[in-house]
């Protein structure tokens, strides 16, 4: 299988861009988001090469801040925290 994310059909993919929040209490996250997006590619079944295209309504990857666990770290800082993906 292969598939690529791309702008829907209509929008140029050379203008598009993310939103990117850095803790923006209108957007509530600390990362990006992409919307007007899409999955498209090709598949084999049953030696049969299939094309596919899916819908993204929002793409996010969201950061949220952690406590650093490296002990080093801790006896610099005791609360030192570090930047990790948030699970959804």
């Amino acid at each position: 299988m292969t598939a690529s994310i791309t702008t829907v059909k209509g929008l140029d993919p050379n203008k598009y861009d993310f939103d990117m929040s850095l803790n923006d209490p209108n957007m509530g996250f600390l990362g990006f988001q992409g919307s007007n997006l899409r999955l498209v590619g090709t598949a084999k079944y049953n030696g049969n090469e299939l094309n596919f295209e899916a819908p993204i309504s929002v793409m996010r990857l969201e950061i949220e801040m952690k406590p650093d666990p490296e002990p080093d770290v801790a006896k610099i800082n005791k609360d030192a925290m570090m930047p990790t993906v948030k699970e959804f």
